[in-house]
């Protein structure tokens, strides 16, 4: 029971330390560039795995600057140059960008955003 316990209280220690981290990068991207919280708000949404050609088609906005900062501030990682493809560091990261969308304004965000997409997509 004791040993039952222990586990359950280090699981308890680790999901706490998980929202201080998405607490820490919430407010390491609140700090930037309202430009770059919108992207990396936006990249949130749509997963993962971030394609720079899809997200700067969405957002209809230069990113590459952005890309790099965000880059260098460690909050994304470049996995493929030639394409373009960067993912987010930790999970940690894409919760605390997605944490800066208010709640009562999710579902908008989530609907505008595929009205984008498939508006963009249905032209090609």
């Amino acid at each position: 029971e004791s040993r039952s316990r222990d586990c359950i209280e280090s699981k308890m220690d680790c999901v706490y330390q998980c929202k201080d981290f998405e607490e820490i990068y919430a407010n390491q991207v609140a700090q930037s560039s309202l430009k770059l919280q919108a992207m990396l708000k936006t990249a949130s949404c749509m997963g993962s795995r971030i394609d720079a050609k899809m997200l700067q088609m969405v957002m209809q906005l230069p990113l590459e600057g952005d890309l790099t900062i965000a880059t260098e501030m460690g909050l994304i990682i470049c996995t493929n140059e030639t394409n373009k493809i960067y993912r987010f560091a930790h999970s940690s990261v894409r919760n605390g960008a997605y944490a800066l969308i208010l709640e009562d304004e999710k579902d908008t965000f989530h609907l505008d955003l595929g009205r984008k997409l498939w508006k963009k997509l249905s032209k090609e």
